[in-house]
């Protein structure tokens, strides 16, 4: 043996007695027996252990536990590798463990916790202590039960002590680290209350660090070890609810804010294990060119330490919100490379320990622990700090120059073997680093040689305790190869187990060789390569003592041999270094050497017992990787898969939610990176940002929109924008003496005396309740107030039944005529309560408001005692009275019932009263989203807790929810008005044209010129393509926003038993592009949130979902951007750091920055951009902020056409996907600024250099470069296939926002489709900033391509087979619709599944300027079947079938639904597609074809419906003065009011119908348009807007009011003689269906019919479709009146009889009008003059001239007196009579007539009127006192005579007259003749019987008068009826009418009903009155009810007196409502 080994031998030997040395301290293992009864085992199977060293003194009680770390496995080769190592089985762990560091318990090296109970918790799971799994091939079985052990351990040390721990710190280093975070929570959990708990984690801080290679190499490895180990469950529960991606929750960085208990970090800024395994992985520099860097930091170049430092601000960076906000948390992040620093004495408590700001790490620690000081101590950035002990320092030139020397070739041969002697990679085991036998097997020998030698290095000592031969294989493999445990073997287990494998682990690392001059590339360079996983060594030394001598060796600090040396033998240190420089060393000079080394060792001997030997003493045995290591590679951490980015958008398996990760999931931030955001911004959670929420009304009184974060008001205003809780208060009263007035509902009110008003002027209005509430809350409230009304009438039931009981008691059996009525009448009463009971219809109670002016503000206050029980609930004077919201920000709630909050706003001097109530929880949810913050719950804080808000109700109460024109313009003027920075629309409509229309003009007004930026929903229309909706889909100016579902919102807000594996877009939203191209998604939120909802619905939040939800929480997003780009000043917020809000600044920064969801281009079409970021978006920002901010607006038009204008380009058709297109194309690229730029200093220096992208070349094409500037160039690229671009100089024509022009003029943009597969394929060109390349995109060009496929086969069929589809899956199919098919007939086929499934069928095809043609259906398949469906189709067009199984249909199946879809065209040619009959007796010719395949030509045709066109009677425009209504421009509205009139002549549905305006809302020029239809009793029967609806109505006459507004007068000027219609539907028994016929005399003739043929491909046949019948025509179908319908020609093959027969239920139909022709020309019935300035006298003298000239045309004609004067002819005519030519009597009676129309023509509405009535009757009486009509024509006039103050004169009056009526018929031959037959054929007979039946209803009709003036007169004179010994007039009377008519008739009931109540009788007559109201068609008359609620009252019955009290208001509206 050499004197090399000699020497090593000897070295061994010295460290072996120096390792056992008495001054370290080592502590025996325990077991833990018990922990297999939990599953607690190590890899192995092996108990798990740990080393207990109990505390004394003062610590006895406290506790500190750390974590021993070691790397991981994830993989179950490495892990059945470590199975067989200490890191995975107890079997081969040291018994004895050395305490150090933090776990010494020496007070001068660990002064705060020397004396604690310590435990080294030994760590052989691979896991961290978290995984809870098991592998077991049936071959191997490992054990991932790392969570058990860390129970087993606890449990066991529980009572211990543990359990009674005054204070504990749970602490582990690496590995330990992690485990310490992960566990603290738990930890804390598990001790006392009162104990002092924390926590810390040594170089546990792992990063989720992107590699050099922008691979996430530590991310792959983690996930990989979270799924193997089934640690997911076990991370913490907020965040893996929250992250997409829940196996990231390993990564300390994502779950620390989560960690209540203080937590300490200890950790290095440049943690050389994740330098070197997450930041430079060999996997990322496979050429070696960061191995020298890796070496010694001090050999990195700029470009490697730049990244390093990026690496050290990302850490940072990662913990800025625990350095802000902990309170608690403690920090010590230095600037050395090393890995732990807290289990070494020389780096935790050392004079030359690494130190920040002076301390080092124990003081730090102890001082964070026992809050002694602040301990957050950041150190600056390397190199910075001496103190550190983290660089291999090589001392000398030569050495550096040796090993780089090396590593030159290294880095090309070292790694290059797959097979022999070497060291295998740890991130790819196939490969070798190839080891020379000199730096592996020696030095492995070398390690315990002494053992075998018994010391002896020369052999002289002949006894071996081991014998060569039982050093076996195995004892080989167990002491250098973690094998098995050698249970065959006879050597002492202490020697083999606690020496000789001890031994090498600890040892192995040293090269103690001493070899010559090549020792740096013969070992030490090899050494490292080797050991660097275990082990990474301190520095390597060269020695120079003589200018010939080289002396390399390893040294280490406070090691053995040349440290020890130096420091306890200098002498021998100097004398020894001479010969180790040589390679040859003689035998002299190897026992010199010896020799030293001996005295060394008694020089150590006599030291041992010093204090300097007990604090300097030299410890072989301490673990390398302890001493200041530059990092630690462990051999077991391996990493395997590839490399790649992980998904962020939501990635996951088996999801499990804790309670907050599931609240957080309710409320999703994490999606958009909101809670990062604010996590590292705290100050940016919205403040200083207002946004306006345009919705349903936000209910200001719910949770979380109190206040803000920073405790400001949450609701600044409140408004109804639409005018549905419009009061009309212009009514003014005075209050009286008592301080009452009188409610504009007849209520009599009492002010509050307290109130100020100083001019004592109140205005009064009423709002019935139910108007104001939502349908939901309407039906809550019936329910209840029916039910307490219920209780009243029962208790009133209860009483008649009593009074009936008592008197039959008295009466059992009563003969008096008298008395049986009386029962009758109390049986009457039961009957009456028990049937108003099943008729209670309740219009709800009614609210009485009153406004003033307090002398300051307009205040308002309302009467709710209609809905309150008590008596003093709801009064007027116990309100407390409310001001417009802003001003004092107060709310009210009408009673406890409802639980409805309201708001009041005052506009128009007091005139209006607006009442503000939500029409749907909608509204608050979305608000909810945006801004809630939840000070106690902050897991469900919405997106910007810090951002206040405005409410804009721009839902119309009165139309359900609907969105009005009205509440669109006022809401934008308020956004505008109140300063918003932000406005959000959860709303939205299908439109005609994209981005078009008033509202959008309105909106880029406010959006360009006041900077808003205008977020909205895209639409729930999807799965299809062009779903997307209007405004937030189609409009450039506004952000659309597209609905996704993370995994944790399904889990979570969905409650879906296994959510997806990723995130994805709900399957319902709606999809672009638009029909002119544009992309119509710009980025995509998360669409579905559990929010607060008002407090109406009676609960707390709400689970609603779709684009509705992920625009307010993209609006929120955006709200924190603002809010960065803010800073707080005093009070106010101003710009920060010179960064403007802009809306273009912001859209791009969230398009440029939104992670993509989906993997294809097409997605954009369905996501946008992708899922917004709003940490990402902030830095764009940030970066941007000296950029323009300017809009780059794309146009572009085909080359020669100047419309239409698009957005992109969209190629959809067949036609333009069959050829390459040679179209050229018009591109316009225009920059706009904001209005008010400046010219000099924004839009001239604006210069930039575009760099134009292709995403796909091969298809579309663009030149490389354009350089926009404001004066431009021009320049022409020419080229085959190449885009043409030209740079066109300023033009005007584009500056409608003050700026410049740049037009990018594209001649020839040629799209090659061709070589494109059939679907749907798509691009982009984009420019991108030459100059700032990292702003992305700027501005794109969509290009959009459905390339359909071609139906080639007869018949035309097409199958789409096995069709596979998983949750959330589409599949779309492009199909060219054959020319002739009308429609289709399709079936579809499920299999392969045993649980229900969900699925959207959509067909979409574009029409030019129409809607979409869309067909949907949802399918439920519960089981494989098949379906069939029937749509229509427009031939010649792309078809898109979008199949999508729902998002949430089949998850937790594995299974894979098959679908099997096939279409059948059909389709029947015809000539005319809508027919149009003229109204003649002509049949209309119809020819047929079939151009597919043979069909069956079975026409159908019906008209159902008629409409009747009117023109307004009336037409008033007027300037709506209320600033609500005057425009952000300046302009104010202009309102114009349609009066129209119609009758009905009996009860019908009605629809109105303004062609030009309905169905349009956003795609209109016009602003808004409202109608309202009412009786002649101004009751509202329906309103409406742009979307009429069908109401039913009775019998009568009716107003219609059309309201339109617009700021333009001309239009609507224009407006004035709008036609407008009233569409009835047809009952079913009068539609009429029309004949077909074979022959065009069919119609007449009656013959030829024509029933059904099969048409023939190729053939025409010609049928004839004959008019309708004239008798069939509907009654009153005046001319021009239009009946319309339906007609048909097809027949389903799956259709039933009724759909065969319906023409509307053919998916082919077609309209179908008959234009009603003039009715038959009827004689005239002679004119009317105008009597508007004529005196009777003159009036009579004219009627009669009149009369006798008419009666005698003929006379007239013969005198020639054509233009002789009246009067004149009146003389000629009596001289004739003279003589004899004509009877003057025939002339006197018709002069009467027309006297009598005169008297019937006169107004009485003044006295002089009255006086002159009153004289012409007279003078007529006097004249014909025997008339009977006169007579009766002079009652009717007296009765028509209301306005009296002497009412029983006139009622006397009216008897007078009446009784003159009477007594002018002779009653006896007026009785005789109706007791006659009369002969019908008889017409003499018939006009008398009409005489007479006219003079017997005179004759009825007075007695009936008569009897209501008696009536009227007892009522006056306070006399009852007939006392004993009078005559009663009355009955009299009434028993004379009763001979002549039915007095139960409706007619003359009224006196019925009075005459029952005279005899007191009231249930009786309640009982007629009731009958006589229902059996009168009429329009309900006022007195009627008023005398009903007389009866009432007089009985008793005050709850059906107060509800008729309600329905009176609704009969007999005082005034019509305002619009």
């Amino acid at each position: 043996m050499d004197l090399a080994v000699a020497i090593t031998l000897v070295l061994l030997n010295l460290a072996s007695w120096c390792t056992f040395s008495e001054s370290r301290l080592l502590v025996n293992m325990t077991l833990v027996y018990n922990a297999s009864k939990i599953g607690g085992l190590c890899l192995d199977g092996s108990l798990p252990a740990y080393h207990l060293h109990r505390g004394f003194g003062a610590g006895a009680r406290n506790w500190l536990l750390q974590f021993e770390g070691g790397g991981w496995c994830n993989d179950i080769q490495s892990c059945l590798e470590r199975a067989k190592t200490r890191r995975g089985s107890t079997l081969y762990m040291n018994k004895l463990e050395d305490f150090n560091g933090i776990l010494s318990n020496n007070a001068s090296l660990n002064p705060d916790f020397y004396n604690w109970n310590r435990v080294k918790i030994r760590y052989c799971d691979g896991g961290s202590f978290s995984g809870d799994a098991k592998f077991d091939n049936g071959t191997s079985v490992l054990y991932f039960r790392g969570k058990k052990i860390w129970e087993a351990i606890i449990l066991d040390l529980l009572p211990k002590g543990l359990m009674h721990a005054r204070k504990a710190l749970l602490s582990g280093c690496s590995a330990g680290g992690l485990s310490s975070f992960l566990h603290c929570e738990n930890f804390a959990r598990i001790l006392p209350r009162d104990a002092s708990v924390k926590c810390l984690s040594d170089a546990g801080f792992f990063m989720d660090e992107r590699d050099i290679t922008l691979n996430h190499t530590m991310r792959t490895f983690f996930e990989n070890l979270v799924s193997l180990q089934g640690i997911e469950e076990n991370l913490n529960k907020n965040c893996t609810t929250l992250l997409n991606n829940p196996k990231l929750c390993i990564f300390p960085q994502y779950f620390l804010k989560y960690i209540t208990t203080p937590f300490f970090i200890l950790n290095t800024a440049y943690d050389v294990y994740q330098f070197h395994h997450a930041l430079v992985p060999p996997s990322a520099d496979m050429n070696g060119h960061w191995n020298r860097c890796k070496l010694n930091v001090s050999l990195c170049n700029t470009q490697q330490l730049e990244i390093l430092q990026d690496f050290r601000r990302d850490m940072l960076a990662a913990l800025r919100s625990f350095l802000m906000h902990s309170k608690r948390g403690g920090t010590f992040i230095n600037s050395c490379f090393a890995h732990c620093q807290s289990e070494t004495e020389d780096t935790w408590f050392a004079l030359d320990s690494p130190r920040v700001h002076s301390k080092t790490i124990a003081e730090a620690v102890g001082d964070w622990y026992f809050s002694r000081k602040i301990s957050k101590l950041i150190d600056c950035a390397y190199p910075c700090n001496d103190s550190c002990h983290n660089i291999m320092n090589l001392y000398s030139d030569e050495t550096k120059h040796g090993f780089e020397h090396t590593l030159g070739w290294l880095n090309r041969w070292a790694c290059s073997r797959s097979f022999g002697l070497g060291t295998r990679i740890p991130w790819n085991p196939e490969f070798l680093v190839e080891s020379l036998s000199d730096s592996t097997i020696y030095l492995a020998y070398y390690t315990v040689a002494h053992f075998l030698h018994n010391e002896d290095m020369y052999a002289t000592n002949k006894i071996h305790p081991i014998k060569p031969e039982e050093m076996t294989d195995d004892v080989w493999n167990f002491i250098f190869c973690d094998g098995s445990y050698p249970k065959s073997s006879k050597i002492d287990p202490s020697i083999l187990v606690d020496k000789m494998k001890q031994e090498f682990e600890y040892c192995y690392p040293l090269d103690l060789r001493v070899s010559g001059k090549d020792l740096i590339q013969n070992h030490l360079t090899f050494g490292i390569f080797n050991h660097c996983m275990e082990i990474w060594h301190r520095g390597f030394s060269l020695l120079d003592f003589k200018a010939d001598d080289l002396l390399i060796q390893v040294t280490w600090k406070r090691l053995c041999v040349v440290e020890s040396f130096k420091k306890f033998a200098p002498g021998l240190h100097a004398n020894a270094a001479g010969f180790l420089d040589e390679q040859d060393i003689d035998m002299e000079k190897q026992r010199f050497l010896q020799a030293s080394f001996l005295e060394f060792r008694d020089i150590m001997k006599e030291k041992e017992d010093s204090e300097e030997g007990i604090q300097k003493g030299v410890d072989c045995r301490k673990p390398l990787m302890e001493f200041t290591a530059l990092m630690t590679c462990d051999s077991t951490a391996k990493t395997s898969g590839g490399y790649g980015g992980g998904d962020e958008n939501g990635s996951l398996r088996n999801f499990k939610l804790n309670e907050s990760t599931f609240l957080a999931s309710l409320m999703p931030k994490k999606e958009i990176g909101a809670d990062r955001f604010i996590e590292a911004h705290p100050q940016y959670d919205g403040r200083g940002v207002i946004i306006a929420i345009f919705d349903s009304g936000v209910d200001p009184a719910v949770s979380g929109l109190q206040v803000t974060s920073d405790g400001k008001p949450k609701v600044l205003d409140v408004i109804d924008c639409t005018g549905s809780g419009d009061i009309d208060t212009s009514k003014v009263v005075k209050a009286d003496e008592n301080g009452c007035i009188q409610g504009a509902s007849g209520t009599s009110l009492v002010v509050n005396s307290s109130w100020k008003n100083p001019s004592g002027e109140w205005h009064v209005g009423y709002k019935f309740l139910y108007e104001l509430l939502t349908d939901t809350l309407t039906s809550r409230l019936k329910k209840e107030r029916k039910k307490k009304w219920d209780e009243k009438n029962q208790d009133e039931i209860a009483k008649a039944v009593k009074h009936l009981d008592e008197f039959n008691q008295k009466h059992s059996n009563p003969e008096d005529g008298d008395l049986k009525r009386v029962r009758e009448d109390l049986q009457t009463r039961i009957d009456l309560l028990r049937k108003q009971a099943d008729s209670y219809d309740d219009k709800g109670p009614v609210i009485d408001a009153v406004v003033w002016h307090d002398g300051d503000l307009w205040r308002a206050a309302l009467d709710t005692q209609s809905l309150e029980d008590g008596s003093d609930c709801g009064q007027l004077a116990n309100f407390i009275p409310l001001t417009n919201y802003r001003i004092e920000r107060k709310h009210g709630v009408f009673s406890k019932l409802d639980a409805c909050t309201f708001v009041l706003n005052v506009y128009n001097d007091g005139s209006i009263l607006s009442i503000v109530t939500d029409c749907s929880p909608h509204g608050t949810h979305v608000a909810s989203i945006a801004t809630a913050f939840h000070p106690k719950e902050p897991l469900l804080n919405g997106v910007a807790p810090g951002a206040q808000l405005i409410s804009c109700k721009i839902g119309d109460t009165r139309l359900g929810s609907m969105e009005t024109g009205t509440g669109l313009t006022r809401a934008l003027i308020a956004a505008v008005e109140h300063k918003c920075d932000l406005i959000n629309m959860s709303y939205g409509e299908a439109t005609l044209l994209p981005d078009y229309g008033r509202f959008v003009d309105l909106v880029n007004e406010v959006v360009n010129k006041h900077r808003l930026i205008f977020v909205s929903s895209a639409g729930n229309n999807g799965p299809a393509l062009n779903t997307v909706g209007a405004p937030g889909g189609t409009t450039s100016s506004i952000i659309g926003v597209g609905a996704y579902v993370s995994p944790a919102m399904a889990a979570g807000a969905h409650s879906v038993v296994e959510p997806p594996s990723e995130g994805l877009e709900y399957t319902w939203s709606s999809r672009g592009p638009t029909s002119d191209g544009d992309l119509g998604v710009s980025i995509s939120a998360p669409g579905g949130a559990v929010a607060p909802v008002p407090t109406w619905t009676l609960q707390k939040r709400m689970l609603m979902n779709g684009t509705s939800m992920a625009s307010p929480s993209a609006c929120g997003g955006v709200a924190l951007l603002i809010s960065a780009m803010k800073l707080l000043v005093g009070t106010s917020f101003v710009q920060a750091e010179g960064i403007p809000v802009s809306p273009y600044s912001v859209r791009k920064a969230l398009e440029n920055t939104s992670v993509p969801v989906g993997e294809l281009p097409a997605d954009k079409l369905s996501t946008g951009q992708g899922l917004m970021q709003v940490d990402r978006a902030h830095e764009y920002i940030r970066q941007s902020r000296n950029t323009p901010h300017v809009w780059y607006e794309i146009k572009v038009n085909q080359s020669g056409k100047s419309t239409p204008t698009s957005r992109g380009i969209y190629l959809r058709e067949a036609s333009a996907c069959q050829q390459p297109t040679e179209e050229r194309w018009t591109v316009q690229v225009q920059p706009k600024f904001h209005e008010g730029a400046s010219n000099l200093e924004e839009l001239v220096p604006f210069e930039e250099c575009i760099e134009l992208h292709s995403t796909e070349k091969a298809v579309v094409r663009a030149p490389e470069y354009l350089l926009l500037t404001n004066n431009g160039r021009s320049f022409k690229l020419v080229s085959i296939t190449l885009v043409h671009l030209l740079i066109l100089r300023n033009s005007s024509m584009f500056s409608d926002y003050g700026c410049y022009d740049l037009i990018l003029d594209v001649e020839s943009i040629v799209v090659d489709p061709t070589k494109l597969s059939d679907g749907l394929h798509y691009y982009e060109v984009y420019g991108v900033d030459c100059k700032a390349p990292w702003r992305g995109p700027i501005f794109r060009i969509p290009v959009t391509i459905t390339k359909p496929m071609t139906v080639k086969n007869q018949p035309p069929v097409v199958s789409f087979s096995r069709m596979s589809f998983l949750p959330g899956h589409i599949e779309r199919r492009y199909i060219e619709v054959p020319l002739g098919a009308t429609w289709v007939e399709a079936t579809m086929r499920t299999s392969g599944f045993d649980t229900t499934r969900r699925f959207f069928v959509d067909t979409v095809q574009i029409c030019p300027l129409q809607r979409p043609m869309k067909w949907e259906s949802v399918v439920t398949f519960s089981s494989p079947t098949a379906k069939s469906f029937a749509f229509p189709v427009g031939g010649g067009r792309t078809m898109e079938l979008a199949v999508a199984q729902f998002w949430s249909s089949g998850i937790g199946s594995y299974e894979t639904t098959t679908v099997d879809f096939e279409i059948v065209f059909h389709g029947i040619a015809i000539n005319k597609e809508e027919i149009i009959l003229d109204g003649s007796e002509a049949p209309t010719r119809i020819d047929a074809e079939a151009l597919l395949s043979s069909e069956k030509l079975a026409p159908a045709a019906t008209l159902n419906k008629i409409r009747v066109p009117y023109r307004p009677v009336d037409a008033k425009l007027s300037t709506l003065t209320d600033n609500r209504d005057k425009l952000p421009s300046g302009k104010q509205t202009l309102a114009l009011m349609l009066t129209y009139k119609f009758k009905l002549e009996d009860g019908a549905e009605v629809k109105p119908q303004v062609p030009l305006l309905n169905n349009r809302i956003y795609d209109t020029k016009f602003e808004s348009q409202f109608y309202m239809i009412s009786d002649m009793n101004k009751r509202v029967y329906a309103m409406g807007d742009a979307y009429p609806s069908a109401t039913k109505l009775p019998k009568g006459e009716y107003n219609l009011r059309l309201y339109l507004r617009h700021d333009n007068v001309q239009y609507l000027e224009k407006m004035k003689q709008l036609v407008l219609f009233i569409e009835r539907n047809l009952d079913d028994k009068d539609a009429i269906r029309l004949n077909f016929f074979s022959e065009p005399d069919g119609p007449v003739m009656g013959n030829g019919a024509f029933k059904s043929s099969v048409l023939v491909p190729g053939k025409k046949e010609a049928i004839y479709l004959g008019p309708p019948v004239k008798d069939k025509l509907p009654k009153n179908a005046s001319q021009g009146s239009v009946l319309f319908g339906a007609i048909s020609y097809g027949k389903l093959s799956f259709a039933g009889q009724d759909r065969g027969r319906s023409p509307q239920k053919n998916p082919a139909s077609y309209r179908i009008s008959y234009v009603v022709p003039p009715n038959k020309v009827d004689e005239d019935k002679g004119k009317s003059s105008s009597t508007s300035s004529k005196t009777v006298a003159e009036r009579l003298e004219e009627e009669s001239i009149l009369v006798l000239a008419t009666k005698n045309y003929g006379l007239i004609t013969l005198f020639g007196c054509c233009e002789v004067a009246f009067i004149e002819l009146l003389c000629i005519i009596k001289q004739a009579h003279a003589s004899g030519n004509i009877l003057l009597e025939y002339f006197d009676f018709s002069v009467r007539d027309a006297k009598m129309r005169v008297l019937s023509s006169l107004k009485q509405d003044t006295d002089e009127e009255h006086s002159e009535w009153k004289k012409l009757s007279t003078s007529l009486k006097s004249e014909y006192p025997d008339y009977t009509p006169l007579l009766a024509k002079i009652l009717e006039g007296l009765l028509s005579h209301s306005n009296v103050e002497d009412k029983i004169r006139h009622h006397e009056e009216v008897i007078d007259a009446a009784n003159e009526v009477i007594d002018s018929i002779d009653e006896d031959e007026l009785a005789k003749f109706f007791s006659l037959k009369s002969d019908p054929e008889d017409e003499d007979a018939e006009k008398k019987k009409k005489k007479m039946e006219t003079t017997k209803d005179q004759l009825a009709e007075a007695l009936y008068q008569k009897g209501l003036a008696l009536v009227e007169i007892e009522s006056l004179k306070g006399e009852t009826a007939e006392t004993e010994g009078t005559k009663d007039l009355f009955e009299d009377n009434f028993k004379e009418l009763q001979k002549w008519v039915d007095v139960k008739s409706s007619k003359y009931g009224t006196l019925l009903v009075l005459r029952e109540r005279r005899r007191r009788r009231l249930g009786a007559a309640l009982k007629a009155l009731n009958e006589m109201m229902q059996d009168n068609g009429d329009p309900p008359k006022k007195k009627l009810y008023e005398l009903k609620l007389s009866l009432l009252d007089e009985i008793g019955w005050n709850h059906l007196t107060a509800y008729e009290k309600e329905w009176m208001l609704v009969r007999f509206p005082p005034s019509l409502p305002l619009f």
